[in-house]
């Protein structure tokens, strides 16, 4: 006997017993009752609860104080956003009846 044939010998020895129930017995066998509603039922109950103490909660606490935040005029690395010629994106060219560029 080879290992393939004793490893099929294994797994169909371990799967005899995943057999499907008969549709009589299926059949027979009483209608489980759904437990939807109450899980819903509870499921509402506990988020008006949370939202109640919550609303609670929030009444009850102070504002939070007021934080001022001072950022430096100028950034360490904001040199590097300057770049040459910069200042013509900064207004609109004019064509003068010369044709310069401003």
């Amino acid at each position: 006997m080879s290992g393939d044939e004793k490893l099929r010998e294994l797994i169909e020895k371990a799967h005899q017993a995943d057999a499907p129930p008969s549709l009589e017995r299926l059949l027979a066998r009483e209608p489980r009752r759904s437990r939807a509603p109450l899980v819903l039922v509870a499921g509402l109950l506990a988020s008006a609860a949370a939202l109640f103490f919550l609303s609670r909660l929030r009444q009850q606490s102070p504002p939070p104080p007021l934080v001022e935040l001072r950022l430096p005029a100028r950034a360490p690395l904001d040199f590097l956003l300057d770049t040459p010629g910069a200042d013509l994106w900064r207004e609109t060219p004019r064509f003068d009846t010369k044709g310069l560029w401003p």
